[in-house]
């Protein structure tokens, strides 16, 4: 996770100075999205039919390769926009197949009293690696450029594989019934549509998402245009909202049943509304840190125990398949990213952050009025 926020970096920061445009830039930033949202569909049943260590294993070798051939486009000094935008695309399709894989096999390692915990856990390591990396990433690209950033990058995927060679090898059930891809993927749509709780906490989990996620992967621009930052200056930012990852994945990781955790949910998509407005509002960098930090403790209340009161909610050899609906319903992030960077095109940096703060503050407040299942969960 490291290498991927590190890389989030180079490449936003890339994109705007090979091109100078805020729709180009939002648009090479989710690249990923479209493959995401199609190989989701059946990545979760490829992570409920397989050896779960060894997908994961797989996909990481994939993205240690991208990140080579892009540090060899930019030393060879040929690379273009449209590179990046390809590369971008097929990690949507490494991320499809991992990400389910990874979440899903919590539960088998900690027992299921302890996964709420456990992902928070893991959370709060994702959150240390978005405190650090960036800055490490924007201090890389002031010293040796993109193509220095990109390096590191592909090693630390490949080390990665080797971390993963300490986890136990997953085989799948193979004593159940064999079905095809088809009605397996049915299967899993049809519990989620069936179980209500675990639809309303999929649906606040992804429009809070699509709201919130864009004004991080798009810092880049407010920072450089409002704030007059250099690559480090992004990278501070962007730290800060690991900051709040941090502070926020350690205070769920000691939540236990029974703790109100829905309601912490729901409140946690407040708090990012306000984060946003709070960047329009006061447009100073010192300001801009605090929101960021603010913005990191929403969507890590969001993300982390979202996810594991949906794991909690559904049975082992579905965890998988539910975990890939997450990742294919989060291919909309894309659409937020591109319309947050056409609005800061069109209407300005500022203006566009007014108007993605108001609606997801509206948003979130209208889950916590009307989601009353959530609410009164513990």
């Amino acid at each position: 996770m490291g290498g991927f926020q590190m890389q989030g970096v180079a490449r936003a920061i890339l994109a705007y100075a090979l091109t100078g445009d805020p729709l180009i830039t939002g648009l090479v930033g989710v690249g990923w999205a479209p493959t995401l949202t199609i190989v989701s569909l059946f990545g979760g049943v490829i992570g409920d039919r397989v050896d779960r260590r060894l997908l994961i294993q797989l996909t990481q070798l994939g993205n240690a390769a991208l990140a080579g051939i892009a540090a060899i486009l930019i030393g060879t000094g040929i690379v273009a926009w449209w590179h990046l935008l390809a590369i971008s695309v097929v990690q949507g399709s490494m991320f499809a197949l991992q990400m389910p894989a990874r979440q899903a096999i919590v539960p088998a390692l900690v027992g299921p009293e302890k996964t709420s915990n456990a992902i928070a856990l893991n959370a709060m390591a994702i959150s240390l690696t978005t405190l650090v990396a960036p800055g490490i990433a924007g201090v890389l690209y002031d010293a040796f450029g993109a193509f220095g950033v990109y390096l590191v990058v592909t090693l630390m995927m490949v080390l990665a594989v080797g971390a993963t060679s300490v986890v136990p090898r997953m085989h799948p059930d193979t004593e159940g019934p064999q079905r095809s891809t088809g009605a397996q993927t049915s299967e899993g749509l049809r519990y989620i549509a069936g179980n209500r709780l675990v639809l309303a906490l999929m649906v606040q989990s992804v429009v809070v998402a699509v709201l919130s996620f864009p004004v991080r992967m798009l810092i880049n621009i407010p920072a450089t245009e409002v704030y007059q930052v250099s690559a480090s200056g992004v990278g501070a930012l962007l730290s800060a909202a690991g900051l709040g990852g941090v502070v926020g994945a350690t205070f769920i990781a000691g939540l236990r049943r029974g703790q109100q955790r829905g309601k912490i949910v729901l409140l946690a998509g407040v708090l990012s509304g306000i984060a946003v407005l709070g960047l329009a509002a006061l447009p100073y960098f010192a300001v801009g840190l605090v929101a960021m930090v603010a913005l990191g403790l929403g969507e890590s209340g969001r993300w982390a125990l979202g996810q594991a009161l949906i794991i909690e909610e559904t049975p082992d050899h579905l965890r998988a398949r539910a975990m890939s609906v997450i990742m294919m319903a989060f291919g909309l992030m894309a659409v937020g990213q591109l319309l947050l960077g056409g609005l800061m095109r069109e209407v300005g940096t500022i203006e566009a952050l007014w108007i993605f703060g108001a609606i997801l503050t509206l948003a979130a407040c209208g889950f916590w009025m009307f989601s009353r299942r959530i609410r009164q969960l513990g």
